[in-house]
């Protein structure tokens, strides 16, 4: 498994572990980008095998903000695959000074 952090252009660290699940490695990652860089990231994105209770309580804890796709994400986009482009997946919000 490698899992990398990256910042807006530039990998900032990245692991390697030699087990292929996501969930059991995110909070050592960020434990060793932490002591890496003196400090923990503010917010972090991550896709959903990282989905975890355990997860998700521990970036609670240390106050990260989690960007983590949920676990059933995929399958409920491809149950609805026919209509991909459905109006109903692309939800609006109406901004009155901008929109006509």
């Amino acid at each position: 498994m490698y899992r990398s952090a990256p910042t807006i252009k530039y990998i900032a660290s990245y692991s390697i572990y030699p087990i292929t699940t996501d969930t059991n490695t995110l909070i050592d990652h960020v434990n060793q980008h932490t002591k890496s860089f003196k400090q923990k990231p503010n917010n972090i994105t991550v896709d959903a095998g990282n989905g975890s209770e355990q997860n998700y309580q521990w970036l609670e804890d240390k106050r990260i903000i989690a960007y983590i796709k949920y676990s059933q994400f995929d399958r409920v986009l491809q149950s609805d695959s026919s209509d991909v482009f459905a109006g109903r997946r692309f939800p609006r919000v109406l901004d009155n000074d901008r929109d006509c």
